[in-house]
């Protein structure tokens, strides 16, 4: 975490103790480095993130120290790991429930007073954002925007906590270990997308390039916005979804559409669901027939203008001018595995799969200048040789501005600490 302005994300999914990697970060910094360094625990108290500490500081088995039960030379070890961690200037806010402004706050003033070298937040689904947000899901936009933000303007790095995907869980090999594309919402190969010139092109004919597309504001309206990239995911179980329109798309179950409760995962749908459909879009360029030049007119050329006034509605006043309609789910089937592709629009975060609003790809991934899994193979296979049982991986899934790879290190469960390898055979010392 040497670099400052960035934001770095861990992830898990199953228990993997990112928390414990964070606060052996904490303590690398804090100690080793006399760092000064700010912990936002909004899941752990302060006194239970000190207990961890000290007993991974100490090498000392918490169950120990939470029945009491402990040795002359535990005593002597956790004395000694106490005294450093009193000199150490790491900062702990267990406040429940922080807001972006309340993170920036809280960071700004460390940083005046005493100074700051590392943010970490535990964890990020756990913060609030602005209550206006549509969805969960753009809170977290919003709230994975404002952490590099915070980052740029403190230049400071920040260590955000996450748990993101159960993507691993779906997967048919036996190799679990995360990938970035576990985090990315994917569709088809077939599916089409929208240009912002009325054309309606494969996502599979799109890949390495940076498409003008279509998409849709906060308000409702189809508006154009420029693609990021486009790029080949790998092969994903994915659903098929049917509407009563004759629509249809398939896509992962994480992939999210706009549904009449906001953002909603293709694996969170039933029939009966209603999701947004542009009620209008833009065709080629074609000849155009004036109707009076025609001379061909007739009742249906005769339209009713109706205003949303009469019913006094403001939410009804807010959605008529709209340009989607709500299409009805009839079906959604298991469509096997295939090929799936990505779309990423910055901006208005959301593209149009063959008029079906269709959400942008993670915020997280795209905001997070490094992105680190954490994965332990005893979470998924009991038969594993003992040397094996503790061994963890941090896998470096992302990075802006260096390699990306996997590191092996060793878990200590007892004490809650992450090791190199070579380290676990070092004998505690006493004092």
């Amino acid at each position: 975490m040497t670099h400052p302005s960035r934001l770095y994300v861990t992830d898990d999914y199953v228990v993997t103790h990112n928390t414990a990697f964070a606060l052996n970060i904490a303590q690398h910094v804090g100690i080793h480095l006399h760092g000064k360094v700010l912990v936002l625990s909004l899941e752990m108290s302060a006194q239970q993130i000190v207990q961890r500490m000290l007993c991974s500081e100490a090498k000392v088995d918490s169950q120990a120290v939470r029945t009491g039960y402990l040795s002359s030379s535990d005593w002597h070890r956790l004395t000694a790991a106490a005294g450093r961690l009193s000199e150490a200037q790491i900062f702990i806010d267990d406040s429940p429930s922080l807001t972006v402004l309340e993170t920036r706050a809280k960071a700004r003033r460390m940083k005046a007073e005493h100074g700051l070298d590392l943010l970490i937040v535990d964890y990020l689904q756990l913060m609030r954002g602005r209550a206006s947000m549509e969805s969960r899901q753009q809170e977290i936009s919003e709230i994975s925007r404002s952490l590099k933000a915070l980052a740029k303007e403190l230049t400071v790095p920040v260590v955000a906590l996450s748990q993101l995907s159960r993507a691993v869980e779906s997967r048919s090999q036996r190799d679990f270990r995360p990938q970035l594309s576990d985090l990315r919402e994917c569709v088809t190969g077939d599916t089409l997308v929208v240009l912002a010139d009325g054309r309606r092109v494969p996502i599979r004919d799109l890949v390495g390039t940076a498409p003008e597309v279509l998409a849709t504001s906060p308000a409702g309206r189809i508006v154009a916005a420029k693609g990021d990239r486009v790029w080949q995911v790998g092969t994903r179980p994915v659903f098929a979804v049917r509407l009563a329109s004759g629509r249809a798309i398939r896509a992962t179950a994480e992939h999210r559409l706009y549904s009449g409760d906001g953002w909603s995962p293709v694996g969170g749908l039933e029939v009966g669901d209603r999701l947004a459909v542009a009620s209008r879009l833009p065709e080629r360029e074609a000849r155009r027939l004036e109707l009076r030049r025609a001379d061909r007119w007739s009742s249906r050329s005769v339209g009713t203008l109706a205003t949303t006034a009469v019913l006094d509605d403001l939410e009804l006043r807010a959605t008529a001018p709209s340009d989607l309609f709500w299409d009805r789910v009839v079906a959604i089937e298991r469509a096997g595995e295939e090929d799936v592709f990505d779309l990423t629009v910055p901006g208005p975060a959301s593209w149009l799969a063959d008029g079906i609003v269709s959400h942008n790809s993670g915020a997280l991934e795209q905001d997070s200048d490094v992105i680190l899994f954490l994965y332990r193979q005893s979470q998924y296979k009991e038969d594993l040789a003992p040397e094996e049982k503790n061994i963890a991986e941090v896998i470096i899934g992302k990075q802006r501005n260096g390699p990306v790879g996997t590191v092996r290190v060793v878990f200590l469960p007892q004490y809650a600490r992450f090791e190199n390898i070579a380290d676990q055979h070092r004998q505690p010392q006493p004092f």
